[in-house]
């Protein structure tokens, strides 16, 4: 724009041979090298820029094309270097468009009035009468969102984070569409006050209006020298109102969305509809609907008949027919629920709000008697005879919840350099074990009476259950202390001994028994409390800085994880970290041995279970081998040598 020229008079003759026609060539400003041949059957109104033109571009398919514009109207627009356009029903309008974009048989594309492009839309999600009601913005956490999600009775918290989104959809707002460079659009119907990132992709869209389709750059792959991108994509038939679409996502297949926030590399397509719902980094939703619905990081549905209503979700799974009542009270639908990481449901699943499911449960049948199993992971929850039974720790022997946490890393599509969202992925975790501490605590007091079977929150509790049960989150509590003290010492090099006990006693202070699951970051309560706090006396001054908060977070988690092991070693001794020796460990080693040998041998026997199932229709001769069975046998044979390893070390500290 710097180096802009009016038109000539020899371009201007040029140009209206080219049966170009503009309200007043005056107010067209063009590029010092640009060549009129390249603009042909064009209408110019308001004030206009175009760059230069010729370079040769490649539309899918292969097809070469010179950057050029023809058959359009473009009203108030800024054109960049070596832009295609071609065959714009209506016009484009109030726009500024990158370098190399492709813009291609497209109905209307304007910017009217001011917009903020959906950036401080308020989605109220869990309660649909606005009572949890979370602003979406380019740069949303799944972290941020939970916060003003669950601390709708902290009103000055929820005030000033909601001043802090305020204060950036001002900056966002503006009179002036962009489209970034190297982006493409085509075959498009109406779209109306978008933003578009560099990079990002609309092919056969319906109606887009008041959005963002977002991107990012990626971390650097193979022998590239240039940072790649991560940009959002919007497919055939999509209707979208009101949304942020976050760099890596994928929204296709006549998706229809109004008032939505979807994350990075989260994909919607065939088909599924949702209104006043967040979906967060790599879920995935097909066929079925969700409405006021915080789908946390790893959330899938896949089915036509399954519905997320009023509930909250992270790393779930719904099987078809899944669906909550959010509406069975005169108050409207007001009622939510939370079903904790890991869940999965049966085919039919139900469960009328409010209700709160434990961690990694299996949901099967309908539950209407409002059930609270948060303190019971790992789970049965099956409905017999209208009633809800509770199995404790059943998942803890399934080859699944092995699988999951294998496969979650494998999965994550984010290739951004700093993600939004902060995931920890482990299924033994603090939050999980101490879940786990208290399910122990509630089993010894209904324990007290000798009845077979128990009422708990909605539930019923058999005996022969909690008996059971409380072998099996013994078991797990084992292996994970062990798990936790053989990732501390995985790095310890026989070199650096001296410094084994610092490795070992070094906490990060006194923590919460108590861990929140944001979704998907997991902090202690009173670290997270001190973080609310000072974000309630405004020591965080902008959405960004916020959203940095999580992320220095999610850089301590593996020291405040370590310091609740630390927390549970020291209170069982009764010692100060500072008197532990080397000798206290190694009953962790010799009690992680037993109990991870037990947990993959129950896993590889449900594993070889559901195989059985699958070999009764093959002959002997072709059973199929699977991989999944091999990966728990590799895993067993790395237990002895971990234990050993970790032994030598501890005993030649206390040598």
């Amino acid at each position: 724009m710097n180096t802009s020229r009016p038109l000539s008079s020899e371009e201007i003759t040029q140009l209206t041979n080219q049966h170009c026609h503009a309200e007043d060539w005056s107010r067209i400003r063009v590029s010092a090298y640009f060549k009129a041949e390249y603009v042909t059957e064009t209408v110019f109104s308001g004030d206009i820029y175009l760059g230069c033109f010729g370079k040769k571009l490649i539309l899918p398919g292969g097809v070469p094309v010179e950057s050029s514009i023809c058959k359009a109207h473009l009203h108030n627009c800024l054109i960049a270097d070596n832009v295609y356009i071609s065959h714009v029903s209506l016009y484009i309008a109030n726009y500024s468009i990158g370098e190399g974009t492709i813009i291609e048989n497209i109905g209307a594309l304007f910017t009217e009035g001011e917009s903020s492009f959906g950036n401080g839309t308020s989605v109220s999600i869990l309660d649909e009468t606005g009572g949890c009601a979370v602003p979406i913005y380019d740069g949303l956490s799944a972290q941020t969102a939970y916060v003003v999600a669950m601390n709708g009775h902290r009103p000055e918290l929820i005030g000033t984070i909601h001043k802090l989104v305020q204060d950036k959809v001002r900056l966002q707002r503006s009179s002036m569409g962009t489209i970034g460079s190297s982006c493409s659009i085509r075959n498009t119907g109406t779209l109306r006050n978008l933003r578009i990132g560099d990079g990002c992709e609309i092919n056969g869209a319906s109606v887009l209006e008041d959005g963002s389709l977002c991107s990012s750059i990626s971390a650097f792959q193979g022998d590239n020298k240039e940072p790649l991108l991560t940009a959002a994509y919007v497919g055939a038939n999509v209707i979208a109102k009101h949304f942020i679409f976050a760099p890596g996502s994928v929204v296709k297949d006549g998706v229809q969305l109004e008032r939505c926030f979807v994350g990075e590399a989260a994909e919607l397509s065939k088909g599924f509809s949702a209104h006043d719902s967040l979906f967060f980094a790599n879920c995935q939703m097909e066929n079925g609907e969700a409405c006021a619905s915080f789908a946390g990081p790893y959330t899938v549905s896949m089915h036509k008949s399954t519905l997320l209503v009023g509930g909250m979700f992270s790393f779930c799974n719904f099987g078809s027919g899944t669906n909550q009542s959010n509406h069975f009270y005169k108050l409207g639908p007001m009622h939510s629920g939370v079903c904790e990481r890991g869940c999965k449901t049966g085919s039919d699943a139900y469960i009328l709000w409010p209700g709160r499911v434990g961690a990694f449960t299996f949901i099967k049948g309908r539950h209407t008697g409002n059930p609270d199993t948060s303190d019971f992971p790992f789970s049965y929850l099956i409905e017999d005879g209208g009633k809800s039974y509770l199995t404790p720790g059943a998942t803890l022997r399934s080859v699944g919840t092995l699988r999951d946490e294998l496969k979650w890393p494998q999965r994550d599509k984010r290739t951004s350099l700093k993600p939004a969202d902060k995931l920890c992925l482990e299924v033994s975790n603090p939050f999980t074990m101490n879940a786990i501490d208290r399910a122990l605590e509630q089993m010894d007091a209904l324990f007290e009476t000798e009845a077979p079977e128990f009422s708990f929150n909605g539930c019923i509790l058999k005996r022969s259950a909690i008996v059971k049960g409380r072998k099996l989150y013994q078991t797990a509590l084992d292996a994970y202390m062990g798990t936790a003290l053989i990732r501390r010492l995985e790095y310890v090099q026989e070199d650096t001994l001296m410094d084994l006990m610092k490795t070992l006693t070094t906490g990060n202070g006194i923590l919460s028994d108590r861990w929140a699951d944001l979704s998907g970051l997991l902090v202690p309560e009173n670290v997270l409390e001190d973080l609310l706090l000072s974000i309630e006396k405004g020591q965080c001054a902008t959405v960004e800085s916020l959203e940095e908060s999580w992320e220095k977070l999610f850089r301590q988690y593996p020291d405040f994880a370590w310091q609740s092991i630390l927390q549970r070693l020291t209170k069982t001794l009764d010692k100060a970290p500072s008197a532990l020796k080397a000798i206290d460990f190694l009953p962790v080693i010799e009690e992680w041995e037993s109990a991870q040998t037990t947990v993959y041998k129950q896993m590889l026997s449900d594993a070889e279970m559901e195989l059985s199932m699958m070999h009764r229709y093959h002959s002997s001769e072709n059973r199929p081998d699977h991989p999944f069975i091999k990966v728990i046998h590799a895993l067993l044979d790395e237990i002895p040598l971990k234990a050993a390893r970790c032994r030598t070390l501890l005993n030649q500290v206390n040598g």
